[in-house]
């Protein structure tokens, strides 16, 4: 997959409710080490893109989620 088209994935994190979980989660697999450093500066950047504590908690949830199992 091309960069832009992961980063743009990462950046729906916060979309991703229990609904879409699974789909994320495999979703995620599919791009395997490359999205790594994406995600990590997703975490960093959290705070300043979503200011819903529901979607920042969402974010760091599937994140890190994404991050142990990558």
């Amino acid at each position: 997959m091309q960069q832009s088209t992961v980063q743009e994935v990462v950046g729906l994190v916060h979309l991703t409710g229990s609904l879409g979980e699974d789909a994320w989660h495999e979703w995620m697999s599919e791009f395997g080490s490359e999205v790594l450093p994406l995600i990590a500066k997703r975490l960093r950047t959290a705070r300043q893109t979503h200011r819903q504590k529901d979607e920042l908690d969402i974010a760091y949830e599937k994140l890190i989620a994404d991050l142990r199992w990558l």
